[in-house]
Order: structure tokens, then C-alpha cells, then sequence
């Protein structure tokens, strides 16, 4: 009786044990026909026989050793696992219509045979040899193929366009070789982490000449960044995107050793930070390089977005953001501030730019213009404690326009366009503000309109030469000292057309001296130029031409033509439009017309003209009433000869 009770126990601990166990250990424990609720190939000849045997039914086919085929269709409503040592060797075709398979990350497919997985099919690198099989074996299968181990590319090879390339979790990192290309023509999925290591010439490539980039945004994380020279990685992500695209930049730190070129050829190319770039939580390249340096290249129709860029360490020759040379066009630059460098923002030989909210500031030179640099917008761009703000060099620059441009605290000068011959530029409501100068000038057609001055202290406009120049509504701090506002130091050519000067309402008072003063050093401004002083209660008047062997002219001017206000006398000067080579006596009497001549100026000059000399000065500034309705001025003439008076008045 206790034999038997012991035989019974010992054969239902075997049961127990039997049926708790992987049936690959025991071959005819449970049913391995198509009948049973999966399908051991073992219990047939060929892994062929056995998919044969599932027929329509559902059924998992576990493969748990080496099956061979030539040919092979896998149905949809087959699962295939592979366990132990399972495997298919192919050697002809294989097409697996089921999207269920299961295995381990190890090698299931082998042999030189052709694959067609089934539509959605998510397969594993670790299944095939290496990136090259895997890669061969999935090219025109829509299907994801998850890179679940690292490996090395040792050869160049394609993904599909229709392969999703997909990382789970970081570790997984494909190594390009030297002279290796990956291309990947298909999707892309990962998370921030490194994915790729480029050695020597390796590279990734998402797009080639015969498939579109369905990858248009990459991030540099995908190269590695490290906080050490990631202006390789950076560089590695612009380079991947054939087709141009966005490579965006996470809100944190990138330091760089060496020059980013952003775009290539014709691509258009976009570098997007994140964050607020003004700050510590934004997007910040710092630059630790060597000297003569670009941060930044630009190359055509590229982007720059949302970055603060500075450097580590003293440089005497260092550039944030440079946009020139050959196939320099359609640059976008939008929220970057460049702090700290020798130049800010470079453009040269650049066409077709455009440039919103961008600031330099502690530079030595904010924004610079070189030869070439021709039709550019800035809009709302701000230069802040640098050593000239805007700034020309080179040959000569065109159709330049600044809108609502801001230029604060320039220890030399605030804006410096008097190198080269610059046309057609527009600078629209720009606001100054407590700079050492404010604008130095040599061009044709340089207009300013509505600037604003808050406590400049030097010479605000020094026309150094040009033509065209106008400066219209300038408005000004209250009490900010304005003898300066006009320094005229060069030579005025009628070319291209007089420059026309507004003197606007609210700074006529001071306008007798400035004015005054630039007239009597240099009186052919009268000619040269087109004063407008209408809006200020200024006015000047000049006489018809004279013959100076004529008679004396009296010219009346009536007080009621100038808003009916007091007016003062400030400057009289004689313009010779004959030249007059032999001695010649001018009587110039000024005073009032009205009941009996209350005169105010008389005298007599007798001047010998050099040849060439055309303009002679007359009157010093007299800042005299004038309270009656009219004024006359009679010019005694001299021996020959042509000549016009003007005579300059303020309130």
C-alpha cells in the first residue's frame, strides 16, 4: 500500500514538472501536429511541410532548429518563433505575409535568398548578419526595421524609402567607417541620445538623387554632443540633410571649437534653437576656438533662428554670423544675438537677405557691410555697446533698408556707412541713444527718416560726401545739445542729385547755430544741397541770378511767406556762378522796409576771387530781429560777372 502511494505522488510530480516546462525539451509531451495549438517544424520533414500542414488555421509555428528553404510563403495567419538555435537558411525566396514573429535579438535569417516581409512588419537588425543584410533584405519592404544593437557599417549601403530605421533605447549606435555613406531614403524614429559615430569621412545621408528625404529635422544629439568641439556634430546633422531641411538645437549649451557652415550648394538650411535665446534657457553657442574665425558661415538660402552666440577667451578677428562669398543669397536670420565678437553679423557679396531682431551687442563692430552686399532688409535690429554699430568697408554697397533699427551706447560711432560708395540706403524710425558719434555718411541717395536721438553726445550726422543724402523729421530728447547735429566735411557732387536736409519743428531755436556754422565753413551747402527748413520755422531764400556789372537789386522778402513769427538774420554768402578774376567791390545793405529804412547791416567788400574759388562768405551770424512784415537786401554789384545772396533765417 505505501509502494503504490509513493508511485502515485512520484507520477504526479513528473506530470506537474512535464507540463510546467518549455516543450522544446520534451518533443512528443504535447501535440505537435497541426491539430495542437502550435506547430513544432520538428514534426515534420521541411519547415515547408509544416506551414502546409497549418493550412487556413491560426497557428504559431516554432521553429527551435536550422530549417532550409528555396522557396517559402509564410501565411498571415501563421506566428513564427524561433527558439533554441531555430533559423531559416534561405536560399531562393522567402515571403513571410505574417507580421507576427517572434524571437530573440540573435540571428534567425541566413542565406543569400531574397526576403519580402509583410506590409507593417517590424523586424530586428540583431535577426540578420550585419547593417548591410539587414538593409538588402528589407530595400523595397514597407516595413521598420529597429536597430536593437551596435554595429558597424563597414560598407556603404541604402535604406529604403519605405523602411521606417528605428531606435527603442539608447546604447545601439551604428558606427559609419572611413569612406562609408549611410544613406536612408525612408523614416526615422529615435530618441535624443547618439544613434551614429561618423569616423574620418563616414557620413549618414538622409535623402539621395533618386528618392526625396523623407527626413527633413535632425538633431545633432544623434552624432553624440558631448560639450567638446560639438560643432562637429552640428556640422555632421547639416550635412546629413540632402535635400536642406531644419537641424534643431535644444535649449542648452553647444560648445564649439570650429567654424559651422550652414547649407551647401542651393539647399535651403535652417538652424533652429529653442528656448528664449536671450537667456540661460535658450539655445547658446559659445566659440573657444583659435583666432580668425567664423562662428557661423552662411551659405545660400540659409537660416539661423533663435540662438545666442559668444565666445570663451580674447580673439582679435573673430565673426558670429558670416554671409559672404560665392552663392551668398536669400540668408534669414531671426532672433540671434551675437555678443563679444570683433564682428557681429557680416555680409558681403549677399543679395536678397533678410534680417528681424537681431542683436549685437560688446562688439567691436555690430552689423558690417562689405563690397557686394546689395539688397538686404533689417528689421528691428539692435546693436548695444559696441564700437560702431553699423559699419561699411570695401568698394560699395546697395540697396540697403533698416526699419525700426536700434543703436545704443557705440563707444566710436553709432552708424558708419563712409567707406565705399553706398546707394539707395533707407534707414526708417531708428532710434539712437547716448552713442560717442551717431552717423558718419559717403553715398548717393542715403535717406533717413524719423530718426530719434536720446542723448547722443557728438556729432550726430557728419556728411563726410554724396549726393542724395536726405534727412527728414529728426527728433531729438529735449536739452540734448544739437551744435553738432550737421557737420558737413567733404565735397557734394550734383550728379546723382542735391541732398535735401529737413530741419523738423521743435529744434529751430538751435538751428541758427548748427546750421550757421556749417554754412560758413562750407557755403556751398546753399547750393549743393537742398535745406528744407519749412517744418522748423526756418527758411532760407537766395536771389535770382545777378549780373554783377548791372545795376544794384533791391530783393524784398516778406516776413508774412514765413508763418508770420520773429525772425533773425543768421548767414549771408555770396555764390559766384561766373568766375571773376579781377579785384571787385559787393555793398551788402540788410535792414527793415517798412515806414523809413531802419538799417541793420552795411558794408562793402573788395575781394579778389582765386580762379576755382566761387563761394565767398559775407556775413558772420548776427542773430538780429527782424519784427517788421518785410526785409530787403541790395546787392552793389561788382565789375563782371554772375552771383546769387542767400540769406538763412530762424525763428
Amino acid at each position: 500500500m505505501k509502494t503504490i502511494r509513493l508511485l502515485i505522488i512520484a507520477l504526479c510530480f513528473v506530470l506537474s514538472f512535464a507540463t510546467g516546462v518549455k516543450a522544446e525539451y520534451f518533443t512528443d509531451v504535447i501535440v505537435t501536429s497541426s491539430n495542437g495549438i502550435w506547430t513544432d517544424s520538428r514534426a515534420y520533414s521541411t519547415l515547408n511541410l509544416a506551414i502546409s500542414a497549418v493550412g487556413a488555421d491560426q497557428r504559431t509555428v516554432k521553429i527551435v532548429s536550422p530549417q532550409s528553404v528555396t522557396s517559402l510563403t509564410v501565411p498571415a495567419n501563421v506566428v513564427l518563433e524561433f527558439e533554441r538555435d531555430g533559423s531559416i537558411n534561405n536560399s531562393g525566396q522567402l515571403t513571410i505575409n505574417t507580421r507576427n514573429i517572434i524571437s530573440p535579438s540573435r540571428q534567425i535569417f541566413t542565406g543569400a535568398g531574397d526576403i519580402d516581409f509583410a506590409l507593417g512588419t517590424e523586424v530586428r537588425l540583431s535577426w540578420f548578419h550585419d547593417l548591410l543584410n539587414a538593409v538588402s533584405m528589407t530595400s523595397d519592404d514597407s516595413v521598420s526595421l529597429v536597430i536593437d544593437e551596435p554595429i558597424t557599417a563597414t560598407a556603404s549601403c541604402t535604406v529604403g524609402n519605405n523602411v521606417v530605421l528605428k531606435w527603442k533605447n539608447s546604447g545601439n549606435i551604428i558606427t559609419v567607417s572611413d569612406g562609408v555613406t549611410l544613406t536612408i531614403n525612408g523614416s526615422f524614429e529615435s530618441g535624443l541620445y547618439q544613434v551614429f559615430s561618423c569616423v574620418g569621412t563616414g557620413s549618414v545621408i538622409f535623402g539621395d538623387d533618386i528618392y526625396p528625404a523623407l527626413v527633413h529635422e535632425v538633431y545633432p544629439e544623434w552624432w553624440g554632443i558631448d560639450g567638446t568641439a560639438d560643432n562637429i556634430e552640428i556640422q555632421k546633422a547639416i550635412d546629413s540633410l540632402y535635400y536642406g531641411g531644419i537641424v534643431r538645437l535644444l535649449p542648452r549649451l553647444y560648445s564649439t571649437t570650429g567654424t559651422i557652415t550652414v547649407g551647401t550648394g542651393l539647399k535651403p538650411m535652417t538652424i533652429l534653437g529653442s528656448g528664449d535665446y536671450e537667456s540661460s534657457s535658450g539655445t547658446r553657442i559659445i566659440y573657444s576656438g583659435p583666432d580668425s574665425a567664423k562662428i557661423f558661415t552662411m551659405k545660400a538660402f540659409s537660416s539661423l533662428e533663435d540662438l545666442f552666440i559668444s565666445k570663451s577667451g580674447t580673439y582679435t578677428d573673430l565673426y558670429g554670423v558670416y554671409a559672404a562669398g560665392t552663392q551668398v543669397i536669400s540668408i534669414i536670420i531671426k532672433n540671434v544675438h551675437v555678443k563679444a565678437c570683433t564682428v557681429g553679423f557680416h555680409f558681403a557679396d549677399s543679395y536678397y537677405d533678410s534680417i528681424y531682431d537681431a542683436t549685437a551687442s560688446y562688439c567691436t563692430i555690430g552689423f558690417q557691410l562689405g563690397t557686394g552686399a546689395n539688397n538686404i532688409n533689417f528689421y528691428s535690429v539692435k546693436t548695444n555697446v559696441c564700437g560702431t554699430g553699423i559699419k561699411t568697408i570695401g568698394t560699395g554697397t546697395s540697396q540697403v533698408a533698416w526699419i525700426g533699427a536700434a543703436i545704443e551706447l557705440s563707444t566710436v560711432m553709432g552708424i558708419d556707412i563712409a567707406t565705399g560708395n553706398n546707394f539707395n540706403w533707407v534707414f526708417t524710425d531708428t532710434y539712437f541713444e547716448a552713442n560717442a558719434n551717431s552717423v558718419k555718411i559717403v553715398g548717393y541717395n542715403i535717406v533717413f527718416e524719423s530718426p530719434y536721438f536720446n542723448h547722443d553726445t557728438g556729432t550726430v550726422f557728419e556728411i563726410v560726401a554724396g549726393c542724395g543724402i536726405e534727412i527728414r523729421n529728426v527728433n531729438a530728447t529735449a536739452g540734448m545739445p544739437l551744435a553738432n547735429m550737421y557737420v558737413f566735411s567733404g565735397a557734394f557732387p550734383a550728379s546723382y542729385g542735391k541732398n535735401s536736409i529737413v530741419i523738423n519743428k521743435g529744434y529751430s531755436q538751435v538751428a541758427g547755430s548748427y546750421l550757421a556754422t556749417a554754412f560758413l565753413t562750407y557755403p556751398q551747402l546753399l547750393t549743393d544741397n537742398i535745406i528744407n527748413l519749412e517744418q522748423s520755422g526756418c527758411s532760407y531764400v537766395t536771389t535770382p541770378e545777378l549780373d554783377a556789372s548791372a545795376a544794384p537789386l533791391d530783393f524784398i522778402v516778406n516776413k508774412s511767406a514765413y508763418d508770420k513769427i520773429s525772425k533773425y538774420i543768421t548767414l549771408a554768402y555770396l555764390d559766384i556762378t561766373t568766375q571773376i578774376v579781377t579785384n571787385n567791390t559787393f555793398r551788402i545793405r540788410i535792414g527793415y522796409v517798412g515806414s523809413g529804412y531802419n538799417q541793420l547791416f552795411d558794408t562793402t567788400y573788395t575781394e579778389t576771387l582765386p580762379v576755382g574759388v566761387t563761394q565767398l562768405t559775407l556775413i558772420e551770424p548776427m542773430h538780429r530781429l527782424l519784427s517788421t512784415d518785410a526785409l530787403m537786401y541790395y546787392n552793389a554789384a561788382g565789375t563782371s560777372g554772375k552771383y546769387k545772396l542767400a540769406l538763412l533765417f530762424v525763428p
